[in-house]
Parts: C-alpha cells; structure tokens; sequence
C-alpha cells in the first residue's frame, strides 16, 4: 500500500496504481522544476560540445594548411634539386670547335 505524503525533498515511487491517498511519483511542480533543469544542463552541454567541435574543426583547417604550405615548399625545393642533378649530369659540354684536337679532327 502507499505512503502518505514524504517530506519534500523525498520521492517515492507507487506500486499500486493510482488512489487519492498515493503520493504521485513526481509533484508537478518539482517536475517542471526538474524539466528546466534537465533542459538548461543539456542546452548548456550542447554548447561545450559544439564549442569543442568548432575548437577540433580550426585545429583540422589549420593542420591543412600548414601541410599544404610545407608540401608546396618540398615541391619546389624537389624541382630545384632535380634542375640541379639534370644540369650536373649533362655537364659542361666541349664542344669540337673550341678544343679539336679531343675528337681527333686536327687540321
């Protein structure tokens, strides 16, 4: 059988069903009490976490950019090094007029 009304800050739950002498689980002001509350945690919780999400996704941004500056920067010092090597292989050329006589064809 239900109790009669607890103290206040006492909630009980009733394990009949309904009759005029049961305290109801949850008074209706407590539960509007408890209804704002639940909604002004979550609100509050929504924002740290969207402001978290915003926080991660500049983090990401900027992690791109500094990747695409640095890749951009490995290309060019690559397309020098590769101008470097080609003109290091082909080397100064001699030519048969400026020194004949490498070629056999001394007149």
């Amino acid at each position: 059988m239900c109790r009669r009304q607890p103290p206040a800050a006492v909630f009980m739950i009733a394990t009949e069903p309904s009759t005029p002498d049961c305290v109801p689980l949850i008074p209706s002001v407590m539960s509007e009490s408890l209804r704002g509350f639940v909604t002004e945690r979550l609100a509050v919780a929504a924002q740290e976490i969207l402001g978290l999400v915003e926080k991660t996704i500049a983090d990401y941004r900027e992690e791109v950019f500094r990747s695409k500056r640095e890749i951009l920067q490995l290309r060019r010092q690559l397309d020098e090094r590769r101008s470097e090597s080609i003109a290091a292989a082909d080397g100064p050329k001699v030519s048969e007029e400026i020194v004949p006589w490498l070629t056999g064809s001394a007149q």
